[in-house]
């Protein structure tokens, strides 16, 4: 998303705030909602309107099975409706304690954040490193083997391209070996340096 498309929808929610209408933010885990949500307590602490957090429940059902969620992508579309129920007003005390936790993270200019214990901390570029070599055998293994084993068990809500960039620097930093190479990343065959 660009700066401008970022500022129209910081304008249109002026907007709607203005005009006195509620706020419900649905959020989950992830690193890039959970820096959302309180991004916007930065906005919403200077109005009075009802504000509602919407955040992802842990696991979701499918009949009798229950599984693991990843956020609102692991969730039916269709069945979003449902979780309405979860929704609670959230006090101003608490939207203000927000936008002074994001206002000090931003203050600290970290290269990344992190989701740890429940909220954004700054963190180092190569905080995910350690996750990903914990993953990588010592025999060739495809990376996508390597980011799949890195992302799902843990739960770590961020993008696969942030890990195929950090596997990147660490071929390039001399840490990683390319056995075979391919036109896209993901079907490489690494390795762990010998």
């Amino acid at each position: 998303m660009t700066t401008e498309e970022l500022g129209n929808i910081r304008d249109t929610l002026k907007d709607k705030l203005n005009s006195g209408e509620s706020v419900r933010i649905w959020f989950d885990d992830s690193p890039q909602a959970l820096c959302g949500m309180f991004q916007v307590c930065t906005l919403l602490k200077d109005y009075d309107n009802p504000v509602y957090g919407m955040r992802a429940p842990k696991f979701s059902k499918d009949g009798n099975k229950c599984y693991l969620a990843n956020g609102w992508a692991s969730f039916n579309q269709r069945s979003l409706g449902n979780y309405i129920e979860e929704q609670r007003l959230m006090t101003a005390e608490e939207i203000r304690l927000y936008a002074e936790y994001w206002e000090r993270l931003v203050s600290e200019n970290a290269p990344l954040r992190a989701v740890v214990s429940g909220y954004p901390i700054s963190v180092e570029e190569d905080f995910y490193d350690s996750f990903l070599l914990k993953n990588l055998p010592d025999e060739p293994v495809r990376e996508a083997t390597v980011i799949e084993k890195t992302i799902y068990p843990a739960r770590l809500g961020i993008h696969v391209s942030w890990l195929e960039y950090r596997i990147q620097k660490m071929i390039d930093g001399g840490y990683i070996t390319v056995i075979k190479e391919h036109k896209e990343a993901m079907k490489r065959i690494i390795q762990r340096k010998q």
